[in-house]
């Protein structure tokens, strides 16, 4: 492992974790960084002066970036130094996932072509960045690591009610009266909350209804609401993607992503809205009803509610 530290640095037994985890996915040499500022470091590594770490339900804890001579995996250290070595190792395992993956390109880079509008491509990116997300867990079921946290059926009840909380918030806020307003804030909601169902599905993609029966109330309304008949079209794709540890071909990498963007049409039509071409340029608009917004906002209130007495 090449490693620099950024501040204060970690304990022993976490860096062998690290590296551990590393050397688990046949990356024993990757480069990695830890920060105290992980923002700063990924700004001045990518010159992506806007990045930040604002994910909804989740936390950053590292990130892997494709740069124009390697792979650099950036640790957030702030956010993981309570972790106990094992989560770490996991950590480490997950990152590397996407160093095999940029190796053999395949990526999104390059295939801007798969589409043709914008729009059809913002879809499509997110549906490919969740499909890689699912590949690697994939790959760490079959090396015998544990689900992650974020692929729980807890941390799923969490991340629907936050989807649902997001959503109710994007549309009562004042702001979303300027229609790119409201994209941008929906389609931040869409991608990390598609990111967590990869997470699950990896885990869990053979879901016939026990688990969701486990679920509470608000939970069960807020999947059949937000996910429901989707689940379905969703699983049927990951089933059919390879772990990250097998390459694939192009083409077959490319009807992947195509479908990937179409799953991802689909949820966002769930989730309340649609993109559509139009002869200037696109439009985005709400397609569901005021009841349905009005149950939204109810649902929302009342879970708020009850955490708050918890």
């Amino acid at each position: 492992m090449e490693l620099d530290i950024v501040g204060q640095g970690l304990t022993n037994d976490q860096v062998d974790a690290m590296q551990a985890g590393l050397s688990r996915m046949g990356k024993p040499d990757a480069a990695v960084v830890v920060t105290d500022d992980f923002v700063g470091t990924v700004r001045n590594l990518t010159s992506q002066e806007r990045y930040s770490t604002d994910r909804g339900a989740s936390i950053v804890a590292a990130r892997t970036l494709s740069l124009e001579d390697r792979s650099v995996i950036v640790v957030n250290r702030p956010e993981v130094s309570h972790l106990p070595p094992r989560e770490f190792e996991r950590l480490l395992a997950h990152e590397a996932g996407h160093i095999q993956l940029n190796e053999r390109a395949e990526g999104l880079a390059g295939r801007r072509n798969l589409v043709e509008a914008d729009w059809e491509w913002w879809l499509l990116r997110l549906g490919g960045l969740a499909l890689d997300e699912l590949r690697i867990e994939r790959h760490l079921a079959d090396l015998g690591y544990e689900v992650s946290g974020v692929g729980t059926v807890d941390h799923l009840t969490d991340s629907l009610y936050q989807l649902n909380a997001e959503i109710v918030l994007a549309l009562t806020d004042p702001a979303s009266s300027d229609v790119e307003t409201l994209a941008n804030s929906v389609m931040k909601s869409h991608d990390w909350f598609s990111k967590h169902l990869s997470y699950f599905a990896a885990f869990h993609s053979d879901l016939a209804g026990s688990e969701l029966a486990g679920l509470p109330n608000h939970a069960k309304k807020n999947w059949n609401d937000y996910v429901g008949p989707t689940w379905k079209g969703r699983v049927d794709l990951y089933q059919q993607a390879p772990t990250s540890a097998e390459p694939i071909g192009g083409s077959d990498l490319n009807e992947l992503l195509r479908e990937a963007g179409r799953q991802e049409k689909a949820l966002l039509s769930k989730i309340g809205f649609l993109y559509a071409s139009e002869r200037d340029g696109f439009s985005f608009r709400r397609v569901v009803n005021d009841d349905v917004c009005s149950a939204r906002v109810q649902r929302a209130i009342a879970v708020a509610r009850m955490y708050e007495g918890t």
